[in-house]
């Protein structure tokens, strides 16, 4: 178990993924959506006004280092660029949503229900903040939002019921499988789009173990040491440690401790830095590749506007 690992079970998140290179992520990455070639035994089978894109953050252009997006607590590492971004991952869920029902429909109305999920699907709620991967950032954001605000974004739209022999013919469909989301931490069948898993997860790994990174955890219980609070072994992760029997003001002001320390060092900059540099290699020599997986990736985005277009979800 890798101290980013252990980051993710100090939160306690329930729906935390496992990755394949054995660190988990939060639903930042809409890991734990029923994605779908999941949904084939997720058991699926169990009017909208117009609006305009929604408001989260952009879309990432390639980048070649960390990227903190200050505003919505998000961190951007390179890999990512290949994929979708959190805002185009939810457009391209709320489309696939539809294509889905209207297939359930044989082509005919989707109806109400479909519509107005597929709408609050890319509705921002809160920041989709990003604390578990180094540690807690951006106070302000903590502050004003909690801890783990909208995590993953607004949740997923919830698919049309049918039948299963339905399900699984409109799951299957290419229409349907033509708008899967594409982003780093999605398990995938396509290989290519698994190796943005592999990737991210193994530069995340290996920043974990970068002297350069002990010696940001180490700064970082100097620091929570000065305002009284204790450190986790850097075998449980190295940050604050929060006793079981506290309640949730206390946790938040030992995460805002926390996030407190991290801003005022630098840590968090640092640490994408790090990881950056590792993916930065994968990059370079896969770049042929890449550039692939982004155009499929953008080629999606766009088909999936269109559908909600059509629908007057999108202007």
């Amino acid at each position: 178990m890798t101290k980013l690992t252990k980051r993710c079970e100090l939160f306690n998140r329930a729906h935390c993924s496992r990755m394949p290179s054995g660190i988990r992520r939060l639903p930042f990455s809409r890991g734990s959506r029923p994605y779908f070639m999941f949904v084939l035994i997720a058991f699926l089978c169990t009017s909208a006004s117009g609006c305009t894109s929604p408001s989260s953050s952009p879309s990432a252009s390639f980048v070649t280092t960390g990227v903190l997006d200050w505003e919505y607590a998000i961190i951007t590492l390179p890999i990512e660029s290949y994929g979708m971004s959190l805002q185009e991952q939810q457009i391209v869920e709320a489309a696939q949503s539809l294509v889905f029902a209207r297939c359930v429909m044989n082509g005919g109305d989707v109806g109400d229900k479909a519509l107005s999920e597929a709408k609050r699907a890319i509705t921002i709620l809160s920041p989709n903040a990003v604390h578990w991967l180094y540690g807690a950032w951006d106070a302000p954001v903590i502050a004003a939002y909690g801890m783990s605000p909208g995590s993953g974004g607004p949740p997923s739209p919830a698919y049309m019921q049918a039948d299963p022999d339905v399900a699984y013919r409109c799951t299957s469909a290419k229409e349907t499988m033509a708008l899967e989301p594409i982003f780093a931490g999605l398990s995938s069948m396509n290989e290519s789009v698994q190796k943005l898993t592999n990737w991210y997860g193994d530069s995340i790994t290996s920043t974990s173990a970068d002297e350069r990174y002990m010696k940001l955890l180490t700064q970082l219980g100097d620091c929570l040491s000065r305002k009284g609070y204790s450190q986790n072994d850097f075998s449980d992760g190295g940050f604050v440690h929060i006793p079981s029997a506290w309640d949730s003001e206390q946790v938040l002001k030992a995460n805002l401790a926390e996030a407190q320390c991290e801003d005022d060092m630098g840590m968090t900059q640092q640490a994408a830095d790090i990881s950056a540099e590792y993916q930065m290699q994968y990059i370079k020599d896969n770049q042929a590749e890449l550039l692939e997986i982004k155009r499929i990736s953008n080629e999606r985005v766009e088909k999936a506007k269109q559908v909600l277009h059509d629908y007057g979800i999108l202007s």
